[in-house]
Protein backbone atom coordinates (compact mmCIF):
# COMPACT_ATOMS: atom_id res chain seq x y z
CA UNK A 1 0.00 0.00 0.00
CA UNK A 2 1.68 3.53 -0.52
CA UNK A 3 1.87 6.03 1.76
CA UNK A 4 -0.33 8.97 2.55
CA UNK A 5 0.77 11.86 0.71
CA UNK A 6 1.02 14.41 3.94
CA UNK A 7 -0.13 17.29 1.46
CA UNK A 8 -3.17 15.59 0.66
CA UNK A 9 -6.23 17.11 2.64
CA UNK A 10 -7.86 14.79 5.42
CA UNK A 11 -11.27 12.94 4.36
CA UNK A 12 -14.07 13.79 6.41
CA UNK A 13 -14.49 11.80 9.64
CA UNK A 14 -18.01 10.39 9.10
CA UNK A 15 -19.13 8.20 12.55
CA UNK A 16 -22.60 7.31 13.49
CA UNK A 17 -23.29 9.39 16.36
CA UNK A 18 -26.44 8.36 19.19
CA UNK A 19 -26.94 12.53 19.30
CA UNK A 20 -27.82 12.78 15.81
CA UNK A 21 -31.57 14.23 14.70
CA UNK A 22 -34.28 12.62 14.96
CA UNK A 23 -34.58 11.63 11.10
CA UNK A 24 -30.85 10.22 10.71
CA UNK A 25 -31.91 7.88 14.19
CA UNK A 26 -34.94 6.47 12.43
CA UNK A 27 -33.52 6.03 9.06
CA UNK A 28 -30.57 4.50 11.24
CA UNK A 29 -27.79 6.86 8.94
CA UNK A 30 -24.48 9.15 10.11
CA UNK A 31 -25.65 12.53 10.87
CA UNK A 32 -23.46 15.23 10.50
CA UNK A 33 -24.96 17.13 13.57
CA UNK A 34 -25.18 20.44 12.01
CA UNK A 35 -27.93 22.76 13.20
CA UNK A 36 -30.33 24.32 12.32
CA UNK A 37 -30.01 20.90 9.42
CA UNK A 38 -28.11 18.31 8.93
CA UNK A 39 -27.29 17.52 5.59
CA UNK A 40 -29.33 14.51 5.37
CA UNK A 41 -32.47 16.47 5.94
CA UNK A 42 -31.39 19.32 3.52
CA UNK A 43 -30.98 16.94 0.52
CA UNK A 44 -34.07 14.71 1.58
CA UNK A 45 -36.25 18.27 2.24
CA UNK A 46 -37.05 16.66 5.53
CA UNK A 47 -37.57 19.12 9.03
CA UNK A 48 -34.44 18.36 11.12
CA UNK A 49 -35.05 18.31 14.69
CA UNK A 50 -32.56 17.03 17.71
CA UNK A 51 -34.98 16.47 20.10
CA UNK A 52 -34.64 13.49 21.96
CA UNK A 53 -37.86 11.71 22.88
CA UNK A 54 -37.81 10.33 26.96
CA UNK A 55 -36.90 6.53 27.08
CA UNK A 56 -36.94 3.96 30.42
CA UNK A 57 -34.86 1.19 30.31
CA UNK A 58 -34.21 1.10 26.38
CA UNK A 59 -37.98 1.46 25.39
CA UNK A 60 -39.72 4.67 24.96
CA UNK A 61 -41.11 6.31 28.17
CA UNK A 62 -45.04 6.57 27.08
CA UNK A 63 -45.01 2.30 26.44
CA UNK A 64 -42.65 1.40 29.34
CA UNK A 65 -43.82 0.04 32.65
CA UNK A 66 -42.47 2.63 34.49
CA UNK A 67 -44.87 5.27 32.65
CA UNK A 68 -47.91 3.12 33.31
CA UNK A 69 -47.24 2.54 37.21
CA UNK A 70 -46.83 6.20 37.17
CA UNK A 71 -50.58 7.24 35.13
CA UNK A 72 -50.59 10.89 35.09
CA UNK A 73 -48.01 11.49 37.56
CA UNK A 74 -45.56 12.80 35.21
CA UNK A 75 -45.30 16.20 33.81
CA UNK A 76 -42.68 16.85 30.40
CA UNK A 77 -41.45 19.90 30.48
CA UNK A 78 -38.97 21.83 28.08
CA UNK A 79 -35.62 22.72 28.87
CA UNK A 80 -33.24 25.18 26.40
CA UNK A 81 -29.41 24.95 26.86
CA UNK A 82 -29.41 28.58 27.19
CA UNK A 83 -30.98 31.97 26.74
CA UNK A 84 -30.42 31.99 22.97
CA UNK A 85 -30.68 28.56 22.44
CA UNK A 86 -34.00 28.14 20.49
CA UNK A 87 -33.62 24.57 20.19
CA UNK A 88 -35.65 22.72 23.02
CA UNK A 89 -35.16 19.25 24.59
CA UNK A 90 -37.69 17.81 26.82
CA UNK A 91 -37.47 16.18 30.30
CA UNK A 92 -39.22 15.18 33.00
CA UNK A 93 -40.26 15.94 36.79
CA UNK A 94 -42.31 13.99 39.38
CA UNK A 95 -45.04 15.33 40.66
CA UNK A 96 -47.04 18.32 40.27
CA UNK A 97 -46.53 20.72 37.51
CA UNK A 98 -46.54 23.68 40.22
CA UNK A 99 -45.89 24.37 43.20
CA UNK A 100 -47.22 22.61 45.68
CA UNK A 101 -47.81 26.00 47.94
CA UNK A 102 -49.79 27.76 44.61
CA UNK A 103 -52.31 24.14 44.32
CA UNK A 104 -52.71 24.46 48.26
CA UNK A 105 -53.53 28.51 47.36
CA UNK A 106 -56.05 27.53 44.68
CA UNK A 107 -57.43 24.75 45.93
CA UNK A 108 -58.37 26.85 49.45
CA UNK A 109 -60.40 29.27 46.62
CA UNK A 110 -61.89 26.49 45.39
CA UNK A 111 -66.02 26.63 45.91
CA UNK A 112 -67.89 23.48 45.06
CA UNK A 113 -71.58 22.95 44.80
CA UNK A 114 -72.97 19.48 45.28
CA UNK A 115 -74.73 19.95 41.48
CA UNK A 116 -70.94 20.40 40.51
CA UNK A 117 -71.42 18.36 37.33
CA UNK A 118 -74.06 15.77 36.20
CA UNK A 119 -73.13 12.32 35.18
CA UNK A 120 -75.17 9.74 33.00
CA UNK A 121 -77.44 7.39 35.15
CA UNK A 122 -75.83 3.85 35.61
CA UNK A 123 -77.66 1.12 33.40
CA UNK A 124 -78.75 -0.99 36.88
CA UNK A 125 -80.45 1.93 38.16
CA UNK A 126 -83.83 3.90 37.26
CA UNK A 127 -83.55 7.47 38.98
CA UNK A 128 -86.18 9.92 39.31
CA UNK A 129 -86.15 13.15 36.99
CA UNK A 130 -86.48 15.28 40.42
CA UNK A 131 -83.57 13.21 41.65
CA UNK A 132 -80.14 15.67 42.73
CA UNK A 133 -77.48 13.48 42.18
CA UNK A 134 -77.75 10.71 40.05
CA UNK A 135 -75.41 8.27 40.36
CA UNK A 136 -72.55 8.01 38.13
CA UNK A 137 -72.45 6.21 35.14
CA UNK A 138 -69.43 7.42 32.27
CA UNK A 139 -66.75 8.84 34.17
CA UNK A 140 -66.79 12.94 32.93
CA UNK A 141 -63.13 14.56 33.34
CA UNK A 142 -63.19 17.66 35.35
CA UNK A 143 -62.32 20.75 33.90
CA UNK A 144 -60.21 22.17 36.89
CA UNK A 145 -56.24 22.31 36.85
CA UNK A 146 -55.39 21.04 39.92
CA UNK A 147 -53.62 17.37 40.75
CA UNK A 148 -52.30 17.73 36.81
CA UNK A 149 -50.22 15.11 37.69
CA UNK A 150 -52.38 12.89 38.03
CA UNK A 151 -54.38 10.86 34.77
CA UNK A 152 -57.33 11.83 33.40
CA UNK A 153 -59.35 8.93 34.61
CA UNK A 154 -58.16 8.96 38.02
CA UNK A 155 -59.04 13.04 38.13
CA UNK A 156 -62.12 11.70 37.27
CA UNK A 157 -62.10 9.39 39.75
CA UNK A 158 -61.82 12.05 42.11
CA UNK A 159 -64.19 13.95 40.77
CA UNK A 160 -66.83 11.13 41.44
CA UNK A 161 -65.71 10.97 45.05
CA UNK A 162 -67.15 15.04 45.19
CA UNK A 163 -69.88 14.68 43.33
CA UNK A 164 -71.72 11.44 44.09
CA UNK A 165 -69.54 9.40 46.99
CA UNK A 166 -69.96 12.04 49.43
CA UNK A 167 -73.96 12.45 49.09
CA UNK A 168 -74.06 8.83 51.14
CA UNK A 169 -72.01 9.97 53.63
CA UNK A 170 -75.12 11.95 54.99
CA UNK A 171 -78.42 12.90 53.30
CA UNK A 172 -77.87 16.42 54.81
CA UNK A 173 -76.97 18.31 51.89
CA UNK A 174 -75.53 21.48 53.99
CA UNK A 175 -73.24 19.10 55.59
CA UNK A 176 -72.44 17.22 52.39
CA UNK A 177 -71.00 20.83 51.49
CA UNK A 178 -69.19 21.31 54.99
CA UNK A 179 -67.69 17.49 54.32
CA UNK A 180 -66.05 18.58 51.02
CA UNK A 181 -64.99 21.84 52.14
CA UNK A 182 -62.80 19.93 54.62
CA UNK A 183 -61.47 17.22 52.61
CA UNK A 184 -60.82 18.08 49.17
CA UNK A 185 -58.58 21.27 50.18
CA UNK A 186 -56.37 18.55 52.29
CA UNK A 187 -56.10 16.49 49.61
CA UNK A 188 -55.46 18.60 46.92
CA UNK A 189 -52.44 19.65 49.07
CA UNK A 190 -50.24 17.06 48.71
CA UNK A 191 -47.34 18.41 51.02
CA UNK A 192 -48.58 15.77 53.73
CA UNK A 193 -48.04 13.04 51.08
CA UNK A 194 -50.10 11.11 48.85
CA UNK A 195 -51.82 9.19 51.54
CA UNK A 196 -55.15 10.68 51.44
CA UNK A 197 -56.09 11.15 47.44
CA UNK A 198 -54.94 7.66 47.44
CA UNK A 199 -57.83 6.35 49.55
CA UNK A 200 -60.03 8.73 48.25
CA UNK A 201 -59.94 7.34 44.38
CA UNK A 202 -60.23 3.48 46.47
CA UNK A 203 -63.16 4.96 48.07
CA UNK A 204 -64.86 6.23 45.03
CA UNK A 205 -63.27 3.07 43.01
CA UNK A 206 -65.19 1.13 45.24
CA UNK A 207 -67.97 2.95 45.51
CA UNK A 208 -68.35 2.73 41.53
CA UNK A 209 -67.79 -1.10 41.61
CA UNK A 210 -70.50 -1.11 44.15
CA UNK A 211 -73.00 0.83 41.30
CA UNK A 212 -72.17 -1.48 38.63
CA UNK A 213 -69.77 1.05 37.20
CA UNK A 214 -66.51 -0.30 37.57
CA UNK A 215 -65.18 -3.79 37.20
CA UNK A 216 -61.17 -3.34 37.57
CA UNK A 217 -61.11 -5.12 41.72
CA UNK A 218 -57.07 -4.43 41.30
CA UNK A 219 -57.41 -0.74 41.02
CA UNK A 220 -59.55 -0.74 44.14
CA UNK A 221 -57.09 -2.89 45.62
CA UNK A 222 -54.07 -1.36 44.24
CA UNK A 223 -54.86 2.55 45.45
CA UNK A 224 -56.03 1.05 48.94
CA UNK A 225 -52.57 -0.27 49.34
CA UNK A 226 -50.67 2.63 48.00
CA UNK A 227 -52.74 4.77 50.76
CA UNK A 228 -52.08 2.49 53.34
CA UNK A 229 -48.03 2.17 52.68
CA UNK A 230 -48.30 5.89 52.58
CA UNK A 231 -49.64 6.01 55.72
CA UNK A 232 -47.46 6.10 58.85
CA UNK A 233 -48.50 6.73 62.44
CA UNK A 234 -45.02 7.47 63.46
CA UNK A 235 -45.04 10.37 61.05
CA UNK A 236 -47.66 11.96 62.82
CA UNK A 237 -46.39 14.76 64.77
CA UNK A 238 -47.72 17.93 66.80
CA UNK A 239 -48.71 19.52 63.57
CA UNK A 240 -52.22 19.90 63.47
CA UNK A 241 -52.45 19.89 59.48
CA UNK A 242 -50.62 17.08 59.57
CA UNK A 243 -52.72 15.02 61.69
CA UNK A 244 -55.91 15.96 60.15
CA UNK A 245 -54.59 14.61 56.87
CA UNK A 246 -54.07 11.46 59.04
CA UNK A 247 -57.08 11.21 60.25
CA UNK A 248 -58.92 12.00 57.12
CA UNK A 249 -56.76 9.14 55.26
CA UNK A 250 -57.77 6.82 58.14
CA UNK A 251 -61.48 7.47 57.97
CA UNK A 252 -61.42 7.05 54.18
CA UNK A 253 -59.84 3.29 54.66
CA UNK A 254 -62.71 2.97 57.17
CA UNK A 255 -65.69 3.83 54.89
CA UNK A 256 -64.34 2.33 52.04
CA UNK A 257 -63.81 -0.71 54.46
CA UNK A 258 -67.87 -0.37 55.48
CA UNK A 259 -69.17 -0.15 52.19
CA UNK A 260 -67.38 -2.81 50.52
CA UNK A 261 -68.40 -6.51 50.85
CA UNK A 262 -66.52 -6.83 54.01
CA UNK A 263 -64.00 -9.05 52.75
CA UNK A 264 -61.32 -8.22 55.53
CA UNK A 265 -62.93 -8.57 59.03
CA UNK A 266 -62.64 -5.50 61.39
CA UNK A 267 -60.71 -3.46 59.16
CA UNK A 268 -62.65 -0.22 59.47
CA UNK A 269 -62.33 -0.85 62.96
CA UNK A 270 -58.71 -0.40 62.96
CA UNK A 271 -58.65 2.66 60.58
CA UNK A 272 -61.71 4.24 62.87
CA UNK A 273 -59.72 3.49 65.79
CA UNK A 274 -56.45 4.97 63.87
CA UNK A 275 -58.63 8.47 63.67
CA UNK A 276 -60.21 8.41 66.84
CA UNK A 277 -56.41 8.55 68.10
CA UNK A 278 -55.63 11.84 66.41
CA UNK A 279 -58.44 13.48 68.68
CA UNK A 280 -58.14 11.88 71.72
CA UNK A 281 -56.08 14.58 73.43
CA UNK A 282 -58.20 17.40 72.05
CA UNK A 283 -60.04 19.98 74.45
CA UNK A 284 -63.85 20.62 74.33
CA UNK A 285 -64.70 22.11 71.10
CA UNK A 286 -65.88 25.65 70.72
CA UNK A 287 -69.14 24.63 69.50
CA UNK A 288 -71.08 21.02 68.51
CA UNK A 289 -71.21 21.77 65.21
CA UNK A 290 -67.81 23.06 64.58
CA UNK A 291 -67.54 23.66 61.00
CA UNK A 292 -63.45 23.56 61.33
CA UNK A 293 -61.68 20.67 58.68
CA UNK A 294 -60.59 19.34 62.49
CA UNK A 295 -64.36 19.52 63.75
CA UNK A 296 -65.70 18.35 60.50
CA UNK A 297 -63.34 15.38 60.68
CA UNK A 298 -64.62 14.64 64.43
CA UNK A 299 -68.26 14.43 63.59
CA UNK A 300 -67.14 12.26 60.69
CA UNK A 301 -65.42 9.37 62.60
CA UNK A 302 -68.06 9.93 65.80
CA UNK A 303 -70.97 9.61 63.07
CA UNK A 304 -69.39 6.22 62.36
CA UNK A 305 -68.51 5.04 66.28
CA UNK A 306 -71.87 5.81 66.70
CA UNK A 307 -73.85 3.46 64.09
CA UNK A 308 -71.62 0.81 64.93
CA UNK A 309 -72.78 -2.02 66.99
CA UNK A 310 -70.27 -3.03 70.26
CA UNK A 311 -67.54 -5.49 69.14
CA UNK A 312 -68.78 -8.81 69.13
CA UNK A 313 -66.47 -11.89 70.65
CA UNK A 314 -63.14 -12.45 68.42
CA UNK A 315 -63.45 -8.79 66.78
CA UNK A 316 -61.21 -5.79 67.61
CA UNK A 317 -62.05 -3.84 70.91
CA UNK A 318 -65.49 -1.37 70.02
CA UNK A 319 -63.53 1.82 69.57
CA UNK A 320 -64.94 3.52 73.11
CA UNK A 321 -62.03 5.90 73.71
CA UNK A 322 -64.39 7.76 76.26
CA UNK A 323 -67.35 6.26 78.53
CA UNK A 324 -70.40 8.69 80.18
CA UNK A 325 -70.98 11.88 79.45
CA UNK A 326 -67.52 13.52 78.75
CA UNK A 327 -67.35 16.58 76.71
CA UNK A 328 -67.04 14.48 73.49
CA UNK A 329 -70.47 13.26 73.93
CA UNK A 330 -72.02 16.81 72.76
CA UNK A 331 -70.37 16.51 69.52
CA UNK A 332 -72.80 16.65 66.74
CA UNK A 333 -72.75 13.58 64.31
CA UNK A 334 -73.63 13.67 60.87
CA UNK A 335 -77.11 13.00 59.88
CA UNK A 336 -78.16 12.73 63.62
CA UNK A 337 -79.93 15.57 65.77
CA UNK A 338 -77.85 17.78 68.16
CA UNK A 339 -80.06 16.64 71.18
CA UNK A 340 -79.62 12.37 70.13
CA UNK A 341 -75.75 12.48 69.71
CA UNK A 342 -75.02 12.46 72.90
CA UNK A 343 -77.76 10.34 74.27
CA UNK A 344 -76.71 7.65 71.66
CA UNK A 345 -73.11 7.71 73.05
CA UNK A 346 -74.57 7.08 76.73
CA UNK A 347 -76.45 3.95 75.51
CA UNK A 348 -73.89 2.51 74.04
CA UNK A 349 -71.89 3.15 77.53
CA UNK A 350 -75.18 2.02 79.23
CA UNK A 351 -74.52 -1.52 77.23
CA UNK A 352 -70.80 -1.83 78.04
CA UNK A 353 -72.03 -1.27 81.69
CA UNK A 354 -74.50 -4.25 81.05
CA UNK A 355 -72.13 -6.35 80.22
CA UNK A 356 -69.78 -5.47 82.48
CA UNK A 357 -72.44 -6.16 85.38
CA UNK A 358 -73.35 -9.97 83.53
CA UNK A 359 -69.45 -10.91 83.51
CA UNK A 360 -69.08 -9.87 87.19
CA UNK A 361 -72.24 -11.98 88.22
CA UNK A 362 -71.43 -14.85 86.71
CA UNK A 363 -67.93 -14.97 87.88
CA UNK A 364 -68.43 -14.09 91.64
CA UNK A 365 -72.15 -13.70 92.45
CA UNK A 366 -71.55 -10.85 94.65
CA UNK A 367 -74.27 -9.53 97.06
CA UNK A 368 -74.53 -5.90 95.45
CA UNK A 369 -74.99 -6.56 92.10
CA UNK A 370 -79.20 -6.37 93.09
CA UNK A 371 -78.13 -2.66 93.97
CA UNK A 372 -75.65 -2.47 90.72
CA UNK A 373 -78.90 -3.75 88.62
CA UNK A 374 -80.78 -1.44 89.80
CA UNK A 375 -78.70 2.21 89.51
CA UNK A 376 -78.40 0.98 86.38
CA UNK A 377 -82.03 0.36 85.37
CA UNK A 378 -82.57 3.99 87.14
CA UNK A 379 -80.15 5.61 84.65
CA UNK A 380 -82.42 3.39 81.64
CA UNK A 381 -85.36 5.26 83.17
CA UNK A 382 -84.13 8.66 83.12
CA UNK A 383 -82.59 7.99 79.17
CA UNK A 384 -86.21 7.41 78.22
CA UNK A 385 -87.72 10.28 79.71
CA UNK A 386 -85.44 12.03 77.94
CA UNK A 387 -85.79 10.51 74.40
CA UNK A 388 -90.05 10.69 74.92
CA UNK A 389 -89.52 14.75 75.82
CA UNK A 390 -87.10 15.13 72.60
CA UNK A 391 -89.73 13.30 70.45
CA UNK A 392 -92.65 15.44 71.86
CA UNK A 393 -90.68 18.40 71.11
CA UNK A 394 -89.85 17.39 67.54
CA UNK A 395 -93.79 16.76 67.28
CA UNK A 396 -94.77 19.94 68.50
CA UNK A 397 -92.15 21.94 66.17
CA UNK A 398 -92.19 22.46 62.68
CA UNK A 399 -88.63 22.71 61.23
CA UNK A 400 -86.99 25.96 60.72
CA UNK A 401 -87.17 27.01 56.96
CA UNK A 402 -83.13 27.08 57.06
CA UNK A 403 -82.81 23.45 58.63
CA UNK A 404 -81.85 21.07 56.42
CA UNK A 405 -83.13 18.34 58.81
CA UNK A 406 -86.16 16.07 58.15
CA UNK A 407 -88.63 15.59 61.49
CA UNK A 408 -89.55 12.51 60.27
CA UNK A 409 -85.64 11.36 60.61
CA UNK A 410 -85.48 12.66 63.79
CA UNK A 411 -88.13 11.27 65.51
CA UNK A 412 -86.88 7.63 64.02
CA UNK A 413 -83.60 8.38 65.78
CA UNK A 414 -85.41 9.01 69.02
CA UNK A 415 -87.62 5.67 68.80
CA UNK A 416 -84.41 3.54 67.81
CA UNK A 417 -82.61 4.98 70.63
CA UNK A 418 -85.66 3.73 72.89
CA UNK A 419 -85.63 0.50 71.15
CA UNK A 420 -81.78 0.76 71.93
CA UNK A 421 -82.26 0.89 75.87
CA UNK A 422 -85.66 -1.40 75.87
CA UNK A 423 -83.64 -4.35 74.06
CA UNK A 424 -80.30 -3.76 74.25
CA UNK A 425 -79.44 -2.43 77.47
CA UNK A 426 -83.60 -3.72 79.56
CA UNK A 427 -83.59 -7.08 77.64
CA UNK A 428 -86.75 -6.67 77.15
CA UNK A 429 -89.46 -8.37 74.26
CA UNK A 430 -92.05 -7.61 72.10
CA UNK A 431 -94.32 -8.30 75.55
CA UNK A 432 -93.06 -5.00 77.31
CA UNK A 433 -96.00 -2.27 76.52
CA UNK A 434 -93.22 0.23 76.28
CA UNK A 435 -91.58 -1.57 73.58
CA UNK A 436 -94.18 -2.44 71.68
CA UNK A 437 -95.31 1.00 71.42
CA UNK A 438 -92.13 2.46 70.42
CA UNK A 439 -92.01 -0.15 67.62
CA UNK A 440 -95.22 0.71 66.50
CA UNK A 441 -94.95 4.37 66.35
CA UNK A 442 -91.17 3.37 64.30
CA UNK A 443 -92.72 1.49 61.94
CA UNK A 444 -95.57 3.80 61.67
CA UNK A 445 -93.44 6.92 60.73
CA UNK A 446 -90.95 4.81 58.48
CA UNK A 447 -94.14 4.11 56.23
CA UNK A 448 -95.08 7.79 56.01
CA UNK A 449 -91.28 9.01 55.75
CA UNK A 450 -90.88 11.78 53.66
CA UNK A 451 -87.76 12.04 51.43
CA UNK A 452 -85.79 15.33 51.58
CA UNK A 453 -87.21 17.74 49.00
CA UNK A 454 -86.74 17.44 45.61
CA UNK A 455 -85.42 13.57 45.27
CA UNK A 456 -87.27 11.09 46.22
CA UNK A 457 -83.60 8.95 46.53
CA UNK A 458 -83.86 6.40 50.07
CA UNK A 459 -81.65 8.36 52.55
CA UNK A 460 -78.24 7.24 53.38
CA UNK A 461 -78.66 7.88 57.18
CA UNK A 462 -81.40 4.66 57.79
CA UNK A 463 -79.00 1.62 57.41
CA UNK A 464 -78.69 2.02 61.60
CA UNK A 465 -82.65 2.77 61.50
CA UNK A 466 -84.15 0.12 59.77
CA UNK A 467 -81.41 -2.83 61.29
CA UNK A 468 -82.90 -1.79 64.56
CA UNK A 469 -86.40 -1.89 63.70
CA UNK A 470 -85.88 -4.96 61.68
CA UNK A 471 -84.28 -7.15 64.31
CA UNK A 472 -87.37 -6.74 66.45
CA UNK A 473 -90.67 -6.53 63.74
CA UNK A 474 -92.58 -9.76 63.09
CA UNK A 475 -95.17 -9.50 60.20
CA UNK A 476 -94.21 -10.00 57.30
CA UNK A 477 -95.86 -6.91 55.87
CA UNK A 478 -93.17 -4.95 58.55
CA UNK A 479 -90.22 -7.12 57.07
CA UNK A 480 -90.64 -6.72 53.37
CA UNK A 481 -90.73 -3.15 53.96
CA UNK A 482 -87.33 -2.90 56.05
CA UNK A 483 -86.00 -5.21 53.36
CA UNK A 484 -87.49 -2.79 50.29
CA UNK A 485 -85.69 0.13 51.95
CA UNK A 486 -82.66 -1.55 52.51
CA UNK A 487 -82.26 -2.91 48.78
CA UNK A 488 -83.18 0.81 47.74
CA UNK A 489 -79.75 2.11 49.56
CA UNK A 490 -77.95 -0.66 48.15
CA UNK A 491 -78.97 0.31 44.71
CA UNK A 492 -79.21 4.02 45.31
CA UNK A 493 -76.04 4.55 47.13
CA UNK A 494 -73.76 1.87 46.43
CA UNK A 495 -73.32 0.99 50.01
CA UNK A 496 -72.61 -2.89 49.94
CA UNK A 497 -72.93 -2.70 54.23
CA UNK A 498 -77.01 -2.39 53.78
CA UNK A 499 -77.12 -5.51 51.91
CA UNK A 500 -75.25 -7.07 54.53
CA UNK A 501 -77.89 -5.90 56.89
CA UNK A 502 -80.66 -7.19 55.24
CA UNK A 503 -78.63 -10.62 54.86
CA UNK A 504 -78.64 -10.99 58.23
CA UNK A 505 -81.90 -10.00 58.70
CA UNK A 506 -83.18 -12.29 56.76
CA UNK A 507 -80.83 -15.07 58.42
CA UNK A 508 -82.46 -14.07 61.81
CA UNK A 509 -86.10 -13.87 60.84
CA UNK A 510 -85.83 -17.25 59.55
CA UNK A 511 -84.20 -18.43 62.63
CA UNK A 512 -86.69 -16.92 64.60
CA UNK A 513 -89.35 -18.05 63.14
CA UNK A 514 -88.32 -21.74 63.23
CA UNK A 515 -87.97 -21.60 66.98
CA UNK A 516 -91.16 -19.78 67.69
CA UNK A 517 -89.29 -17.16 69.85
CA UNK A 518 -89.06 -13.17 70.66
CA UNK A 519 -85.66 -11.80 69.22
CA UNK A 520 -83.60 -10.62 72.66
CA UNK A 521 -80.31 -8.91 71.98
CA UNK A 522 -78.35 -11.98 72.90
CA UNK A 523 -80.07 -13.68 69.74
CA UNK A 524 -78.64 -10.82 67.58
CA UNK A 525 -75.24 -11.21 69.04
CA UNK A 526 -75.00 -14.44 69.01
CA UNK A 527 -76.33 -14.98 65.22
CA UNK A 528 -73.22 -12.10 64.42
CA UNK A 529 -70.48 -13.98 66.38
CA UNK A 530 -71.43 -17.32 64.42
CA UNK A 531 -71.40 -15.99 61.07
CA UNK A 532 -68.16 -14.39 62.01
CA UNK A 533 -69.27 -10.69 60.84
CA UNK A 534 -68.61 -7.02 62.31
CA UNK A 535 -71.08 -5.20 60.57
CA UNK A 536 -70.93 -1.47 60.37
CA UNK A 537 -74.24 0.34 60.44
CA UNK A 538 -72.89 3.26 59.10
Amino acid sequence: MPPKDPQAPAAPKLTRSRNGCVECRRLHRRCDEEKPSCANCRDAGKVCSYQKPLSWGGRPFNRSTFRHALGGGVVEIPIADSEDDTTHRRSFVYGQAESSSSAARRASSIKIEPELRTMGPLPIIEPHESSRSSPAGDLSIPAAAWLPWLSQHHRALFQHFIDHTVTIFTGDAAVQQEIRAAIVPMAIDTNHGFSLVAAILSLASTHRMNLGAHRDATEVAYWRDMSVGHLRRPTVQEDESTQNVFAGTALMLAIRDVISDGEKRSTWRVHLQGALSVFATDIELQSMTDTSTRGILKRLARSLQIRSPLATPGTLPSPEDDKGKSAEMNVEVLGLPRQLSGVLKHIRALRLEKNALQNIESNSGSDNMQRLWSALRAQCLEVIVQLKNFSESVTAASTPPTSHRSPDRDRLYSYVALLQVYSGVMDLTIHDSGLRTTLETAVSTLRGYSFDEGSTRCDPDLVFVLFSIGCLVRSGEDRALVSSMLVRITKEHGKANANLARLFLEELWTRVDLQNQLVKQSDVDSLMTEKDWDLSLW
